[in-house]
């Protein structure tokens, strides 16, 4: 399983004291099995089927793609753009 971090903006639609270690042998497997557990997430990380051009995700630190191999333990963070002015 690997360890996934949520961007706070996000943190409302789950509980922010569970450590979430979702199952998946890639980055595209673990978001899937992410939004059976949280649905509510998946429109603002995944809306119309394709990752939001505002979300980056990342892998031990790296930058990665869904095609991205995960292996147990590792640590996929979601990251949100922030824009303002």
């Amino acid at each position: 399983m690997a360890f996934v971090r949520i961007p706070s903006v996000l943190m409302k639609w789950i509980n922010p004291a569970e450590k979430l270690n979702i199952a998946g042998d890639t980055v595209s497997v673990v978001l899937q099995n992410l939004f059976l557990d949280y649905p509510s997430l998946k429109p603002f990380i995944f809306p119309s089927d394709a990752l939001s051009p505002f979300i980056n995700i990342y892998v031990n630190r790296s930058p990665a793609l869904l095609s991205n191999a995960v292996k147990e333990n590792d640590e996929i963070d979601i990251v949100a753009a922030l824009s303002g002015g």
